[in-house]
This record gives C-alpha cells, structure tokens and sequence, in this order.
C-alpha cells in the first residue's frame, strides 16, 4: 500500500519482486537440477569432459529462455488496459524473436560455428538477460520495443548454441535423450511462463511479472557463466569423420531433410493451436474442449521421446519421426470436426505426437552432424525452417479457413502430416549402426 508513495517505487518494485522469488526459484530448481542428473547420469561417467551439471543447467537455461519467448501472451490485456498499447503493438512484441528466428538463424549458425558453442552460448545468454531486465524496468513501447530487439538477439544465439553444445558435449549414447529434452523447451517454456504468470499477479500484479520471468533467467545464465566451458574429453563443435562416418553431401542431405521434417511440424502445430480455441469457442459445447489442456500434452510427448530415447539405438530416433508423422496424419482426419466429446482424445493425441516429433528431429541431430557439417549449422537449419513455419503457419491455415471452412483445416493438417512422413522416409536408409 505504501508503495506509490516512495520516490521511485515503479523502477524499485521489479527489482524488489526479483529478490523476493530468488529463495522461492532456489527451492523449487534444486530438486529439479538434482533429479535431472540422476535422470542422465550412467554408470558414473555421463559426460564425456563435461561436468553432468553442466549439460542439466544448459537443459534448464533453455526453458528460462522458452519462458522470454512465451512472457507477452499472458499480459496481452495488461500491455491493451494499462499500456494503451494496440493489439498490432502487442503483436509486434510477441513476434519480434520469432521473426529475429526465420531471418537470422543459418547467418547466426554459421557464425557460432566459427566462434563455438560454449563461448556463443554465453554471449547469448548474457544479451538475453539483459534485454530481460530492460523489458522489465522500462516503460515506453520505444524502450520496450527496443528492449524486445535485445532479447531476440540473444534468444536466436542461445537456442542455437545451446543445442549445439548439447549435442558434442554429452555422451555419445544419451544424445538422442538429452536433446529430446530440449526439443521441449518451448512447449515448457510457454507453461512456466503462464504458471508463474497466474501466481505472480495474484500476489504482486501483472506489473511484477515481467520482472519475476527475468529472474530464473538471470539465475541459469550466471550458472551457465560458472559451469559451462569445453573440456578435454569433449567431442567439439565437429564431429569427427571416424564418428559419424558421414561425407559432407549425405550429412547436408540429411540436415536438409530434418529442417524440413521441423517445418512441417511447425506448420502443423501453428495451424492446429492458432485456430482450435476459436474452434472450441464456436462449434463444441462449452467445457468440452480445452485448448490449454490440449497443449499440455506437447511437453509430455517431448518426455515420453526423451524416455524411449534413452533405451532405443540412436539409429532409431529417425524411425520414431516417420512413425509421429504417418500416426499425426491417421489423427489429422478427425480433426477439426464438430464432433461429439468422444472424439476429444484424438487432439491430445495429436498434440502428443507433436511433441515427439519435435524431440525426435533434435534427437536426430548427431546423425546429421558430420567433420564438415557442424552441429550448430544443423541445427540452424531447423530453426530457420522452423521460423518460416511459425510465420507461413498461421496465414495459411487462416487463408484456407476463410475460403473453405473447417474441413479444410483437416485436410491441410492431413496433408502436411503425410508430406512430413515422405520427407523423413530417406532418414531410415541412411542411419547407421551404433559404434560402441
């Protein structure tokens, strides 16, 4: 109550709310990071140069950075009400890391390429933090808007180089496992951004939120600063040609055809999600359908891969994508019905084997990689393919809505889940037997 009386109080209160979460956030990842490491520890020996803190902190740094990406939508109507900022605004701010995605992803891989993930990791989780608490502690849209910039620059390093590093600093045998874990960290992200948006503002405002989302960030970059570096053990940012046994050309093929997969995944899961609360809201019954707890199953599709990934052969993980894509498209055909409620597992369904087939492309990553075709150029091409998603996703699925209705919907998500399955065929006759 006596806080609009202190000279001041509208730049202190974020700070004070950062503060006041810190033993809260503490509390609750301890545990988390403690689980994880038992979760990927093996016979002793997880990492091959690398601390297993390490790998379970880059992990948890990508959720914190899955949070900043998912941050604006549960303030739309605060950004609208106390702002007076307009929904194109609004829009604007939600999109700008996104667009920073489709047209800076492959330059941005190719640079970290050159520099390394661990050192590009940093920089990017350092240029986030700090674009995180300027969002928080301004108040002008100039300032946001600029603020927004800064974190798209250190978002599109960090998810690149993060995987990256995952992907030639964890052992050979938990690669596919650990990055069907990352393959979660929007999905994830978006949840801990909503969660935390509902607990903050009951106790402190909408104001507050911004600031408490920069906190776990803030927290996960300075352990990242402390922790991650390249070790001896570690594989690099290339692999070796004896280590995958790939020329350039079939490594670039399959990067090719895994970018691809993730794009069509997007364009999937962009036209399913854009469009199934307005579908719930005017053609099922009210309590029926629950967008919210029909997203909730991505995450759980991304820990049941993560699950099977640490027991099948890595020359498996490809298989698991096919067979996502052909299950999604048997799930496709009655979507978007106006169906009785016993149709309704079929969109958890799908929205399940969404989050597989995400886990599954990233696991897929090591196979790609070769002595020239870094991981961080691979994995740029996913992003870049998945960014163009996001943006052709929704217009064209909003397009074909406007002009033919709902069916439409159902064949385009069907169409697609049968193109993502052709494209990801060619993955099965390349993929290798392990080497032990």
């Amino acid at each position: 109550m006596l806080a609009p009386s202190i000279p001041g109080a509208g730049v202190l209160r974020p700070i004070l709310v950062v503060v006041a979460f810190l033993p809260l956030m503490s509390a609750v990842l301890k545990p988390a990071v403690s689980g994880a490491s038992d979760i990927l520890r093996k016979n002793g020996n997880s990492t091959r140069g690398q601390s297993l803190s390490s790998i379970v902190v880059v992990l948890l740094l990508g959720f914190c950075a899955g949070m900043q990406l998912g941050k604006i939508a549960p303030v739309v109507g605060y950004l609208e009400s106390a702002k007076g900022y307009s929904m194109t605004t609004v829009g604007w701010l939600t999109a700008l890391i996104g667009l920073f995605v489709a047209l800076a992803a492959l330059p941005t891989a190719r640079l970290i390429d050159r520099a390394g993930s661990v050192r590009s990791l940093k920089i990017g989780a350092i240029i986030l933090t700090g674009g995180a608490v300027m969002l928080a502690l301004v108040d002008t849209l100039s300032l946001h808007l600029a603020a927004r910039t800064v974190e798209a620059v250190g978002y599109v390093l960090l998810v690149i180089a993060a995987p990256a590093y995952l992907a030639t600093h964890t052992a050979p045998d938990r690669r596919p496992m650990v990055l069907a874990l990352w393959g979660s960290f929007v999905p994830v992200g978006y949840a801990l951004a909503n969660l935390q948006e509902e607990f903050v503002s009951a106790a402190f405002g909408q104001a507050a939120f911004l600031a408490s989302a920069a906190m776990p960030l803030t927290l996960f970059t300075i352990a990242t600063l402390i922790l991650v570096r390249d070790g001896a053990g570690a594989s690099g940012d290339r692999e070796t040609a004896e280590s995958t046994g790939a020329t350039k050309s079939a490594a670039l093929r399959n990067a090719v055809l895994l970018a691809a997969g993730f794009g069509i995944y997007v364009l999937l899961q962009m036209g399913f999600f854009t469009f199934l609360p307005a579908f719930a809201d005017s053609e099922i019954k009210a309590g029926e359908l629950s967008p919210a707890a029909i997203a909730l199953f991505v995450p759980a599709g991304n820990l049941a891969a993560a699950v099977m990934f640490a027991f099948l052969p890595a020359r498996l993980v490809p298989a698991v994508a096919v067979a996502a894509f052909a299950l999604s498209a048997a799930c496709a055909m009655f979507l978007f019905r106006v169906a009785d409620q016993t149709d309704l597992p079929v969109y958890a369904a799908f929205s399940f084997l969404g989050g597989i087939l995400a886990s599954s492309v990233f696991g897929a990553v090591p196979q790609a990689a070769s002595a020239r075709l870094s991981a961080a150029v691979v994995i740029g091409l996913i992003a870049q393919a998945g960014g163009l998603g996001t943006i052709g996703g929704p217009p064209l699925a909003g397009f074909l809505l406007d002009e033919f209705g709902w069916s439409a919907l159902t064949w385009l998500l069907t169409a697609l889940s049968i193109l993502g399955t052709v494209a990801m065929l060619p993955l099965l006759r390349t993929t290798r037997p392990d080497r032990s």
